[in-house]
C-alpha cells in the first residue's frame, strides 16, 4: 500500500525511511482512493491509519480480511456536503465560462455582446440607482438566499461594467450586495474577479433568454422587459427616457 507525501516533506522529515510515497498522485488528473476501498491489481485496501501508527505500518495491515473499520470522518456540521458541492458547481461554471470566454472555437457566442456594445459604449452611468435596474438586478441585489452566488456576482459586474459605472463605485454596490447574502462571498474571491474582469474586455452580462436568471428565480418580468433582449438594455432605456442623457 502506498501513501502520498509531498517530495519537500519527504526531505525535510526523511519519511522514505518509514513509508513508500505514491508520487503518481501528484499528477493532477490522479484521483484519491475512497477509504476502505480496493485496489484493483492488488486487492489491498486504503485503510486509515492514525499519524503516530504510520511507521509500524505493514503491507499485510491492508489485507482486506485483516482490515478494521474505523472512525475517521472529522467533526462536521448538517449541510456541510451539500454547500460543499453548490460550491464546487459554481466554481466549475465559472471556470468554464472563463475559458468559453478564450476559446477561439466560440467567438460566435459573444458577437452580439460585441454588436450591442457599440450602441452605447459612450454611455458612462458613473453612480447608477436603482430605479435604472431590471427587475432581475434588483432581485439579485436584494441577496442571494440559497445556491448561485458566483452567478449572480457574474452577472453584477458584467453589468455595471457594461454601464460604465467606476470599479469603485462597482466595489461599493457589490460589497453590500454580499453582507445579504446568506452565506457571504469570501471578500478575497470577490477582489480577484473584480481585479481579473478589470483587466478584460467588457462584454455584456448573460441575455435575458438565457436560463441563469430563471435558475436563480429572479426572472420577473415587468412591460419594459418585453422588448428587450439584455438587463443593460433595460437600464439604457430608463436612462434616455429620464432625460438623464
Amino acid at each position: 500500500m502506498k501513501y502520498l507525501f509531498l517530495t519537500n516533506y519527504e526531505k525535510l522529515f526523511k519519511t522514505e525511511k518509514l513509508i513508500d510515497a505514491d508520487l503518481v498522485l501528484v499528477a493532477p488528473r490522479h484521483l484519491f482512493r475512497m477509504p476502505y476501498s480496493l485496489h484493483e491489481k492488488t486487492a489491498l485496501a486504503s485503510i486509515v491509519i492514525d499519524k503516530d501508527k504510520i511507521k509500524d505500518f505493514q503491507i499485510k495491515d491492508a489485507k482486506p480480511f485483516k482490515v478494521k473499520v474505523k472512525s475517521f470522518y472529522p467533526d462536521a456540521k448538517i449541510g456541510e456536503a451539500k454547500e460543499l458541492l453548490l460550491e464546487a458547481l459554481d466554481w466549475k461554471e465559472q471556470k468554464d465560462k472563463d475559458a468559453k470566454k478564450f476559446s477561439e472555437k466560440n467567438k460566435a457566442v459573444f458577437e452580439e455582446s460585441s454588436t450591442q456594445k457599440k450602441d452605447y459604449k459612450e454611455v458612462k452611468i458613473q453612480n447608477p440607482t436603482p430605479d435604472l435596474y431590471p427587475p432581475c438586478i434588483n432581485l439579485i441585489l436584494n441577496g442571494v438566499k440559497q445556491d448561485g452566488r458566483k452567478r449572480s456576482l457574474f452577472i453584477l459586474i458584467n453589468f455595471f461594467r457594461a454601464l460604465g459605472t467606476d470599479l469603485e463605485k462597482i466595489e461599493s454596490i457589490i460589497s453590500e450586495w454580499n453582507k445579504k447574502n446568506y452565506k457571504p462571498l469570501k471578500e478575497g474571491y470577490i477582489r480577484s474577479q473584480l481585479s481579473w474582469y478589470s483587466r478584460q474586455k467588457m462584454m455584456l452580462p448573460p441575455n435575458c433568454d438565457k436560463p441563469y436568471y430563471k435558475d436563480l428565480a429572479v426572472c420577473r418580468p415587468e412591460e419594459l422587459c418585453r422588448i428587450i433582449k439584455n438587463p443593460v438594455n433595460y437600464a439604457m432605456k430608463k436612462y434616455f427616457r429620464g432625460g438623464k442623457r
